[in-house]
């Protein structure tokens, strides 16, 4: 039975403010429900999901289309992970978990209220630095949650399951726990995995990196960092994750182009220091692809690695550890979507 995300189950007054606007764009609806074709509900319960909460369900949509992209096969035969996939005589189980706010904070639905409460507007420009650092330092922390919680979970429920026992085991992380998420870049994840607090350009152009083995919560609580930099976590194989998995990747892939949206990117030079930088392309000349975006974070202590080859692509970054990255040239770092007309009825809410 084909997956119907858009048949209201639920009252008005609990469908999530992205869902609605969602809904009320026949263009967004329609990639959408090409991006969900084939998937399997098992437990008959993630369209009721997806309009309540949104995110989790959106984030795991995006991950099917790309998985399948790659040309990995599904077997949708049993109830958990989310998904078990194959290909070229690799298997693989991979669960999906999304990132929220904490308590008290500003959902990242919010945008415009969390600018109006800092007193100040966000430019893409990246010499925004104190408050990029702020949006590292939650991303890292909620990271930092979702991934223990997750793993944890692995142990203690699908471990020993006889489709997942001696498999590697992957998490794909959504990253969705604060207004400005999608300018995060690979930053926060960095952080968690591999300890790197901050990487910039030096003297001749020669890179200079910071590690930390900790860092602070926003309660001053401090927590661990670069899981991977050791066996502690040996039986995740790998992460996937994409900042820029949102609505405005939905809106570069609709047939109609709205004259009023444009696009700024930050994309990966190869050829020197400075990042490939262009500000308002007009929505009818932007492209962007499904896998722009993604980077697949290798844990080099796992017990059960993955094949990094079956995740090639030239819009995927496969990161070793902080310093040994496959990372092609005018990889998509960064995204925004502007909205520079008079029209707000369809303004999106995730960038």
């Amino acid at each position: 039975m084909s997956l119907n995300l858009f048949k209201i189950q639920i009252p008005e007054h609990k469908l999530h403010p992205n869902f609605k606007n969602v809904l009320n764009d026949p263009d967004l609806v329609k990639v959408l429900e090409k991006w969900s074709k084939g998937f399997v509900d098992r437990d008959n319960k993630i369209a009721k999901q997806f309009q309540e909460t949104f995110n989790s369900t959106f984030w795991e949509i995006y991950l099917y289309a790309c998985l399948d992209k790659l040309n990995f096969r599904f077997d949708f035969e049993h109830h958990a992970p989310d998904f078990c996939i194959s290909k070229n005589g690799h298997e693989y189980v991979v669960e999906a978990v999304s990132t929220s706010n904490p308590k008290n904070f500003t959902p990242e639905h919010e945008k415009l209220k969390y600018l109006e409460k800092q007193n100040r507007k966000y430019f893409f420009q990246s010499d925004q630095e104190e408050m990029h650092e702020e949006v590292l330092s939650l991303a890292t922390e909620r990271i930092s949650n979702s991934l223990r919680s997750k793993y944890s979970y692995y142990l203690e429920n699908y471990q020993h399951l006889s489709h997942v026992k001696n498999k590697p085991f992957v998490l794909a992380i959504g990253a969705f726990e604060q207004p400005l998420f999608y300018t995060q870049k690979s930053g926060a994840i960095s952080r968690v995995l591999y300890g790197l607090k901050s990487a910039k350009y030096g003297v001749n152009d020669q890179p200079e990196l910071n590690y930390g083995d900790t860092t602070l919560k926003h309660n001053g609580a401090e927590i661990d960092i670069g899981l991977f930099n050791d066996d502690r976590y040996e039986y995740l194989s790998a992460v996937i994750f994409n900042p820029i998995a949102t609505i405005g990747k939905v809106r570069a892939f609709q047939t109609k182009k709205l004259k009023y949206l444009t696009y700024d990117t930050v994309r990966y030079n190869d050829f020197g220091p400075e990042t490939i930088k262009e500000y308002g392309i007009p929505h009818r000349k932007y492209h962007e692809s499904l896998l722009d975006g993604m980077y697949v974070l290798i844990n080099p202590f796992a017990k059960y690695p993955i094949n990094p080859d079956l995740f090639d692509d030239i819009d995927v970054t496969v990161c070793f550890n902080a310093e040994d990255v496959r990372i092609k040239h005018r990889f998509l770092y960064a995204r925004n979507v502007w909205n520079v007309g008079f029209d707000n009825s369809q303004e999106d809410t995730l960038q």
